[in-house]
Parts: structure tokens; sequence; C-alpha cells
């Protein structure tokens, strides 16, 4: 439910505020109490807001108006509210008279603040009154009236009284961000959530750019909406900070301050292209949790665009600890449909959780021409408790890392946030044979985006502690900003003696890689696994054209050393464009099977044989294939198997 907005003119009369015509008061002998300042109600009754009665430290200043006969000694006691206790009481005197001591005067007197607040528990009227007791002991009192007092403003309380503008209030809601000359053709809303102590005659007044509003609120509950007109957005000068801010008063003047400026970009003359769509963002809010692990699809809406015509869409994130981020995705169009898609990876997504993204992109003529804008969307992000991936180990097995290897290397995963000199730490945590946990910290500062960042536990952090539990997480503090930290893998150091290896087989079911990772010819997002015609798969869709060499490796460990071993794949080529690839196998950097060119989408078995030189080996999947146009194949059934029982 909303209200729609009304404008609202000033007035511009004179009015006499003190003291009060006499007309005001009629010839009442005795004329009731008068405060300075009164806002009058609609109900009759006079108004007094939290600045009347805490502007001076006395409290409520009001005036006993002079009086019929009024004369040295009578006794004033003035009362407010039902019960007949005074809230001041006093006896005429000489001061309140000329020097003559003919002319009696107003006689001011306070209402401490106090009083105010005990009387007023919530807002409301209560009768206020005076009576006279004269010298001649008659009593006489004058008509009560209803006083209203409200102690409090309307909308949120400031939050950080330190800053110019209430920060309690939320900010305004555009319906656009960018006022383009589409939007000053057709107009737009800006809506003020229905606030605290809202209230009927409430006025809610907002500033917009050049322009003002004034709305008088007629329900208590709903949303205001102020409605701008195609007239009224004409009257903006171009602007890149057009401020939108809005201000609360009740109807005894009670102010809430202005709110925090919201920043819109007026450009009249231009129209921007649509803006892009986040799927699965109700309310602009787009839940991480809910990707399950997938990417978060941009959908762009071209109505008018040729083929070759490049399009560029651009992520600018702010995360939780405040760290800008931004990335840029560049596609040639073909043509051929008017709606484009776009795959944002999970963990840049995962980075933003209880932060925010801009999306917006430029369409350019073949590539070369002048850009084009579009309108930005903006939408927060919400998830779980952790922005960063969990670190990977090369050599686990099954939740299990096994005793007897030489080396454990921890892989932290890629962070969009990472920044030169960030502060990495990697905590090792072990039990020893006594049931005592040990912690290990291992350190490292960020001077290369680029290169992998990963981190060696040698055989002292893991074999003394065969048999028990370990976890491992990691933090990252980027240069003046909070920590960041991963989930904790749980792990298990495996016992200290084992039979060797005889069979592995990784066939990538429930998006597991078996400790298989992408080798130095792959890029980050080359390697994917995928869930095809009911089977499990890893998929390399080749982006580098540096792809020749170690494509897919994991090292073994426990192997039987001068046994007989086969690898065999099944491999298939699933894009028919393009460049063919080409793969064989090897273990500890030798041949052992291969190259074979995948020239069909049909499933293929390379296998080879190798005799075991180490309990610990690398076995790679290699490609012979430079290029990243094409070159694109599927992997399942990694099976290795002891061939000398």
């Amino acid at each position: 439910m909303s209200q729609t907005t009304s404008s609202a003119n000033a007035s511009e009369e004179q009015v006499v505020i003190f003291p009060p015509p006499s007309g005001d008061v009629g010839v009442l002998a005795v004329p009731p109490p008068y405060v300075i300042g009164y806002k009058p109600l609609s109900d009759g009754a006079q108004g007094v807001n939290y600045s009347m009665v805490h502007s001076d430290v006395q409290g409520l200043l009001v005036y006993i108006l002079s009086y019929l006969q009024m004369t040295v000694g009578d006794h004033i006691d003035v009362f407010l509210g039902d019960k007949l206790i005074p809230v001041a009481s006093f006896f005429i005197t000489a001061e309140h008279f000329d020097a003559d001591g003919v002319v009696a005067r107003d006689v001011p007197f306070y209402i401490p603040a106090s009083v105010m607040l005990s009387k007023y528990s919530q807002p409301g009227n209560q009768p206020f009154f005076f009576t006279v007791k004269r010298i001649s002991d008659n009593t006489e009192s004058s008509t009560p009236y209803q006083l209203y007092y409200k102690s409090f403003p309307p909308g949120n309380p400031d939050t950080d009284g330190g800053k110019p503008f209430n920060q309690g209030l939320p900010l305004p809601i555009v319906s656009e961000t960018i006022i383009d000359q589409s939007v000053i053709d057709t107009g737009m809303t800006v809506t003020i959530k229905s606030y605290q102590h809202q209230a009927l005659e409430d006025l809610v007044s907002l500033a917009f750019g050049t322009l003002t509003m004034v709305f008088k609120v007629t329900n208590a509950t709903a949303d205001i909406v102020f409605q701008l007109t195609p007239e009224q957005l004409a009257k903006l000068p171009p602007s890149d900070s057009l401020v939108v801010r809005y201000q609360l008063t009740d109807k005894v003047h009670n102010q809430s301050g202005w709110s925090d400026a919201l920043i819109l970009q007026s450009k009249p003359g231009i129209t921007l292209l649509p803006a892009p769509a986040v799927e699965r963002t109700p309310g602009n809010i787009l839940n991480h949790d809910l990707l399950f692990g997938g990417p978060a699809r941009v959908v762009i809406f071209l109505s008018n665009y040729a083929k070759n015509d490049q399009l560029q869409l651009t992520l600018q994130g702010l995360t939780e600890t405040g760290e800008a981020v931004t990335f840029t995705y560049t596609r040639s169009l073909d043509g051929m449909s008017s709606v484009i898609y776009f795959e944002i990876e999970n963990e840049r997504v995962l980075a933003l959780i209880r932060g925010s993204l801009r999306l917006t992109y430029t369409l350019s003529a073949g590539g070369t021409g002048a850009p084009q804008l579009s309108k930005p969307t903006n939408i927060t992000i919400q998830g779980g408790a952790f922005t960063l991936r969990p670190p990977m180990i090369e050599q686990v097995v099954e939740d299990e890392l096994p005793a007897n290897i030489s080396m454990a290397k921890v892989f932290i995963p890629d962070y969009w946030a990472l920044k030169i000199g960030a502060s990495v730490q990697l905590y090792w945590q072990v039990t020893d044979p006594l049931g005592v946990t040990l912690r290990y910290i291992f350190g490292r500062t960020i001077t290369d985006l680029d290169l992998p960042l990963s981190f060696d536990a040698g055989s002292r952090y893991i074999a003394p502690f065969a048999g028990s539990p370990l976890t491992v997480h990691y933090k990252v503090t980027n240069p003046g900003r909070a920590p960041v930290q991963s989930p904790l893998l749980e792990l298990r150091i495996g016992k200290a003696s084992e039979p060797p290896l005889e069979h592995d087989l990784t066939n990538f079911d429930q998006y597991g890689w078996n400790g298989w990772r992408r080798g130095p010819a792959t890029l980050p997002n080359d390697w994917t696994i995928v869930f095809e015609q009911g089977n499990y798969r890893a998929q390399n869709y080749t982006y580098s054209n540096n792809s020749a060499g170690v494509v897919l490796q994991k090292q073994f460990a426990n192997l039987k050393p001068g046994s007989r071993y086969s690898l065999t794949i099944n491999c298939i080529r699933f894009r028919g464009e393009y460049a063919a690839p080409s793969l064989s196998l090897s273990a500890g950097g030798v041949a052992i099977a291969g190259p074979v060119t995948l020239n069909d989408l049909a499933w293929t078995t390379l296998s080879g044989n190798f005799v075991a030189s180490a309990s610990e080996m690398t076995l790679a999947i290699v490609s012979h294939v430079d290029s990243g146009v094409g070159n694109d194949y599927q992997v399942d059934n990694l099976a290795l198997q002891l061939l000398d029982v």
C-alpha cells in the first residue's frame, strides 16, 4: 500500500504571535494560559513540540495573560492533566505591574521538561488551565483547553550525531538511478518507506536536485510515493551528482532532520540501453546459497545490433570489508539472438556476500565504434558466513591426508578482492599422541596477484600426528581492512603404515576432484565439473592460447616402488569446431600413452603403463595443442590400477 504525493504551498501571510490579539481570548475575566508558538491542531488542541520544551533549561515557557482586577497578592495555580496537582504555583507581585503599579503585565512562568515528560508518557491531549485565588479569597478558573505534547520526532532516531544528516533514516528508493531522456519522457517515482512513529498529518519533504515536493500523510501505515512528472524532470540540469534526500515533520513541527543523500545522475538528451538483469534476484537481492555452487546468470536484451558488434559487461563490486573490485567480460556478437547471457563465476559472487554489485555494459559497433552505455543494475548479495572458499590440499583422498608423504601442498583458491600487500595466514591444527592440540601458522605477503598461492607443510607437521584430526583454514587481511576467514577444512591424517595403493578411480561424482588439479597449461576457469546425460565428467573449455602442456595432474602417494601400474582415462571432444584436441598421459614427467587426436564427438579410451619409481609420483594429462579457439574436451573415469599384485 502506498500514498500518492500532493503539493503544499507555504503561506506568506504575516501574523502576530505575541501578545495575542484580544479577540483570541474574548472578554473572559480569566483568560487561559498562553503557550508561545503553540501549533493549532485540527481537533482544536494546541500543540507543543520537543524543541519548545527543551530549548530553555527551565522548560516550556507559558504566560498568564493579565486579567481583570489583577492584584498584588493573588495566588496562581496552574494545572495540566486530570489530577488537580499544580505544575506551577506562585503569587502576583509588584514586579508584575508597570512602574506606577497601575497597568498589569503578562506573567511568564516555566513548566520543567521533567514535569512535561511525567504528564505525557505517550503523545496526547491533556486539559490545561489555571486558577487565581484573589486576596478576597474568591477563586476563579480559566476555561480549560486541550494541550497536546509529543516529545519525539517522526522516523528512526539518528545513529551518528557526529555526521550532519540523520543516519537513522533509510535512503529514499528511486525507480531509476540514471535519469536519461527515456525516464524524463515517462516520469519516475521516489518511495519513502513507512517509518517509525508515522502519523496522520505528518509532512514529508522531498529534495530532488533543484526540485522540492511536500506530501501530507493520509495513511499511518502506507509507504509514501512521490510521482515526478515529465514536466518536473525536464527542469533538471545535467548532473553526475543529483542529490535526493527527505525530511519528516509531524503536526507539532518535530522534525527528523534530513536523511543522508542518495546520488543520482541526470542525463537529459541521452538515451541509455536497457539495464542488464540478474536472474533469481527478487528485490535486487542475490542469495549466493541458492546458486548451489553454480554461476549467477546475467541477461541482456538487445533489440538493435549487428554482427561483430562488441559487448562489454562490467562488474563493480564492494565487499563486506570495503574492498572495491572490478571485472569486465568482452564478447563479439554473432547477430543471431536478441537475448545475450553472461555467467558470473560463483567465487566472484561468494566474495561479495554482505556487499553489493553494480552491473553495466557498453555496445560498440564492430568493436571500434563509440560505445553506447547502458543503465546500471545494482544488487546486494546475501549468503552464508564465509566469503572465501576452503583451502585445498593436493594429496588428500577421501578426506584423508596420507601420513607418509614428504610434503603436503595447500592451495589457496583465487580471491577476487585480494590486493597487493595483503597478508595471508594458513592455520594448520593437529592433535599429538598425548591429546594436546597444536596449531601451526604459516604466513605470506602478496606481492604478485598473478602467481598461484600455496603453502607447503613438511612431514614434521604430518607424520607425528598419524591417525589424528587435521583442521586447516586461512585468513586474508588486505591492507587497512578487517580480515576475512575461510571455512574450516576438516580432515584426518592417515595411519602411519598403509598398504601400497592398488586402485584409484576418479569419476567426478558429486563434483569431487579426488585430488586432481589443473596444470600450468590452463587458466583458473578452464576446468569445471559438469553433469550431463546422468553422468559427471570434468570439462576443459579452453580459453588459453598457451594450452600445450600439463592440463590436469594429481600427485599420488603410497605407490609401490618397482611395481607396474596402468593409467586409463576416457576422453571426448565436446565441440566440433576449430582446433581438435590432442592428448597424452605422463607419469613422473615421462610420456606413457598418446598423443591421440580427438577428431570425433565420441568417447576415446587412452591408457598407458609405467613402473613406479617412488612412492610419490605425479600423473598427468598433457595437451599438445596451443590454441584456445576450439580444443575443448571432457574426461571421465580416470583410473590407476596396480598390475603387479
